[in-house]
């Protein structure tokens, strides 16, 4: 019986999904706001302790400041989140959080973490981005690799070529929000455009990509890598 439920909602959800604006549906906002109910995000000493474990991680692999303080901004949820919504309705996950925290000991840099619950209750935690975006976790995996070839194809016009599997994602910054731009539902916007910059770290040299998103009406976005606006900062310049 609890199977046929499941499958049964889940053709439910996929039958909404089809909708251009499915976010507005009752059904949807009504299960976002009770699955976030259902899984209170943490406590904050939890929190402060997981974005630590995941900063000192992160650390490891990159290199750079080891971080000893974690000052923490925010705590949003992240439950209409693609990676988190799908897992919940696979009964794989219980709820996610977007946690903004500084490192005040290595910079004043905004660092943004995600905290995923799984259905046994374990907090799994990642570093996903430094400075501000309007971007989801899922946005930006998806958006990533498009954004490192377009700095490879701007490095070769500068005559500077680098292996682009050892990119790296700089401070990330939002140039521009356009009128109408929607306000974040569970961790996604679901109407409306913004613009950011990505800077890509690339074998010592730094090109900016400017990233145009225009949100889908189901969590994600279209997106629109401005070519002619990519450039390649001189040697000197480099991202913090």
């Amino acid at each position: 019986m609890y199977a046929r439920l499941v499958l049964l909602l889940l053709a439910a959800f996929a039958a909404i999904l089809t909708s251009a604006a499915y976010a507005q549906h009752p059904l949807i906002l009504e299960r976002l706001t009770a699955w976030n109910a259902a899984a209170p995000q943490p406590a904050p000493s939890i929190i402060q302790q997981q974005v630590m474990e995941a900063a000192l991680v992160a650390q490891k692999r990159s290199g750079g400041c080891v971080p000893t303080r974690t000052a923490i901004d925010s705590v949003v949820p992240a439950t209409g989140v693609k990676f988190v919504f799908e897992g919940i309705l696979a009964g794989q996950l219980k709820n996610g959080w977007t946690v903004t925290a500084r490192h005040p000991n290595c910079d004043t840099t905004p660092v943004r973490y995600t905290i995923s619950e799984d259905s046994a209750g374990a907090l799994t935690t990642i570093r996903t981005n430094r400075g501000l975006s309007l971007a989801n976790e899922s946005l930006i995996g998806d958006t990533w690799p498009l954004v490192v070839v377009q700095a490879t194809a701007v490095a070769k016009r500068g005559a500077f070529t680098c292996d682009p599997n050892g990119a790296s994602l700089g401070v990330i910054r939002v140039v521009k929000e356009e009128p109408g731009l929607g306000a974040d539902v569970y961790g996604v916007r679901y109407v409306g455009s913004w613009s950011e910059v990505w800077p890509v770290e690339l074998c010592g040299r730094t090109i900016e990509v400017t990233v145009r998103f225009t949100a889908d009406g189901d969590g994600g976005a279209y997106t629109d890598l401005k070519g002619a606006e990519a450039k390649l900062l001189p040697p000197a310049t480099k991202a913090s």
